[in-house]
């Protein structure tokens, strides 16, 4: 209820005109200009200049692999489109490396500069929010003071609702309709609400009780759901590998991952899935049985619950 109530009440303010003034100054344009010139990019698609009001967003090959972004000054996150790259980020002090994949995703500070190192020209997905919209949400869906908002930034995460969110915009902007807008909109409206929900100085500190379950056995339960995917995986099978009761383990397991052990499962396969379609040589219905679906119909219901499209339609965007 309560999360609908925010829905609801974020959804008027972007619809009332009266409540959010246009600008022809758009920072999130700017953001989205100063990452192209400072990477050297290739671009493949963009964001309509003057057609989103809270949200542009852009794919593009990247030539340098050295980057320096300065502070953007809107909250931005990036989606790896490419199979698989090495990559350091340095950011407020701190120098973090790994092994980026497609879907792997990078969540921008707005107030953090930025330098990106990679072993290998890279294919990208960056997507730009309205500051003036993620404020208003914070006040208006949230009751909180917009001055003490921060977006925290995220390096090499899976986020099934931002990569969903990007690749819907890529759909707008290939095949574009007489709602655009509004869609668009609708998308900002969700960035918005999911970046101050997940990525920001929002959130609870972790009780001591998260941390109930020892590193190890979450490990092994996790492995285990990462070995099984196409399996019909039980909760029991979990617990056991966890060495824990069902009932002891599923409530550990959602404290300290903030998923029920199905919905972990089930993001997990979505998240397979994804990067099984980036592979031409196998079809939807092969994907999906690799992931646990063997019937193609529950496949595409699932994958489009969490990604916005089917299957086909997600692939068929991979590939313009």
């Amino acid at each position: 209820m309560e999360a609908l109530i925010r829905n609801k009440t974020l959804r008027n303010t972007i619809m009332g005109s009266k409540l959010l003034e246009r600008s022809t100054d758009r920072r999130e344009w700017k953001a989205l200009e100063t990452v192209h010139a400072v990477s050297r990019a290739e671009i493949l698609s963009v964001s309509p200049a003057n057609a989103w009001e809270f949200v542009t967003a852009s794919r593009f090959l990247s030539s340098d692999l050295d980057v320096a972004v300065p502070a953007l000054g809107v909250p931005a996150f990036g989606v790896v489109y490419s199979d698989a790259l090495a990559v350091e980020r340095q950011a407020l002090g701190q120098n973090v490396s790994g092994l980026a994949g497609a879907g792997h995703l990078a969540v921008l500070s707005p107030e953090a500069e930025t330098r990106w190192t990679f072993d290998q020209p890279g294919e990208f997905v960056l997507v730009y929010l309205s500051d003036r919209l993620l404020r208003r949400a914070s006040e208006e869906a949230f009751d909180r003071d917009s001055a003490t908002l921060e977006i925290l930034p995220r390096f090499l995460i899976r986020d099934l609702v931002l990569e969903g969110i990007a690749h819907q915009l890529l759909r707008q902007m290939k095949s574009p309709n007489g709602h655009g807008r509004l869609s668009a909109d609708q998308l900002a409206q969700k960035l918005a609400l999911h970046l101050i929900g997940a990525h920001s100085n929002r959130q609870a500190i972790p009780s001591a009780q998260s941390c109930a379950m020892a590193p190890r056995r979450l490990a092994r339960a996790k492995d285990y759901v990462e070995s099984n995917l196409s399996r019909d995986i039980s909760l029991q099978e979990l617990a056991d590998v966890a060495g824990m009761s069902i009932f002891h383990f599923a409530k550990m397991f959602r404290l300290a991952t903030g998923a029920a052990p199905h919905q972990y499962v089930m993001e997990r396969r979505v998240s397979q899935a994804r990067a099984l379609l980036h592979r031409s040589h196998m079809s939807v219905s092969q994907v999906g049985q690799a992931v646990g679906y063997f019937s193609r119909t529950h496949f595409g219901l699932m994958f489009r619950r969490h990604m916005g499209m089917s299957p086909s339609e997600f692939r068929m965007v991979l590939r313009t």
